[in-house]
């Protein structure tokens, strides 16, 4: 999703998926807590690859389920990049500035 390399101080909290339809399509999305550096590495890169902030965030089931882990952090930035092969991707940074929810939309 985000073309970097995972970092190795980096720690998926909680993670979810859909299984594959009949087309190979899926949603999956992750919480992820970031150091700094890492955090500040990610949102630059997001913007070099395309990925535009926007207002509104990306919805699924899986979303879902993410956010009801997320306890009272809230989103302080979201951005989306929308794909030519029928898929989105989703990086929001929540106010902790550490976790980081990254979602996966094939349809």
């Amino acid at each position: 999703v985000t073309e970097l390399e995972f970092p190795k101080s980096g720690k998926i909290t909680y993670k979810t998926a859909s299984f594959p339809d009949t087309f190979g399509d899926y949603t999956s999305s992750f919480i992820v807590e970031l150091d700094n550096q890492n955090l500040k590495k990610l949102q630059e890169n997001l913007v070099k690859i395309g990925f535009e902030k926007k207002e509104n965030k990306t919805i699924s089931d899986e979303l879902e389920y993410i956010e009801n882990k997320k306890g009272d952090k809230k989103y302080v930035d979201v951005y989306i990049k929308d794909n030519e092969n029928d898929r989105q991707y989703s990086v929001g940074f929540l106010n902790d500035k550490k976790s980081v929810i990254i979602t996966r939309i094939s349809w």
